[in-house]
This record gives structure tokens, sequence and C-alpha cells, in this order.
């Protein structure tokens, strides 16, 4: 059965993407860690990380800080990560090795 609604938070004021800002509150549920909120902390980070394949620079990256403890882990990616505050929409797009989590902002995913 397809739910229109995120497990533990519930159906979405609205799906229109909002941009993100400093000290934004968030919730998001995932695989992984279930339902936690976190704080975003930073708009524009740039961040190396290392696969396999190699090193590879992502640019203007969300930054999102656990509120208690880590916002998210491995097996959490592709989780909406919503904000408190109406329901808007992000992405979660790529892990961190700290408590943190870097985001990308669901408009930029989709080019809307």
């Amino acid at each position: 059965m397809v739910r229109a609604s995120i497990l533990s938070i519930g159906r979405l004021a609205d799906s229109t993407p909002l941009d993100a800002t400093e000290g934004m509150a968030v919730e998001k549920s995932g695989r992984t860690t279930g339902f936690t909120t976190g704080k975003v902390t930073d708009l524009s980070a740039d961040v190396r990380i290392n696969y396999d394949s190699g090193t590879f620079t992502f640019q203007n990256q969300i930054i999102v800080e656990g509120n208690p403890g880590p916002f998210s882990q491995a097996g959490d990616s592709g989780s909406l990560i919503v904000a408190r505050i109406n329901g808007r929409l992000w992405l979660c797009f790529l892990q961190a090795q700290t408590r943190t989590r870097l985001e990308t902002q669901l408009r930029k995913c989709f080019r809307l």
C-alpha cells in the first residue's frame, strides 16, 4: 500500500521545495536512524569525499547537525528532510564522517 506521508512525520503541508536558512530546524525519517531532528549549520560547504574510484568534491552542500546525536548515518541516503516550519522538503544526499550530514536542496536535484 502506498501512502502520501512520511513515517513518524506525517503528511506534508506543501510539496514545494523551500530554500534552507542557517539555523533552520529540520527532521527526517531514515532507514538506519529512524526519526531524527537537527538544525542547518552551513549553507555552502565544499567537501571532498574519498571513494574507491577517487576523491570527489561536492560544492554548495548544506550541513545539518543532529540534536542530539547524529542526524543520519549510512543507509539514510534518500530520506526527505522536512523543515519544521511548514513541512517543505529537501533531499538527503551525501554522508559526511562526523555528527553532520551533507544535503542537497531538492530543487537543485530536479533542476526546478
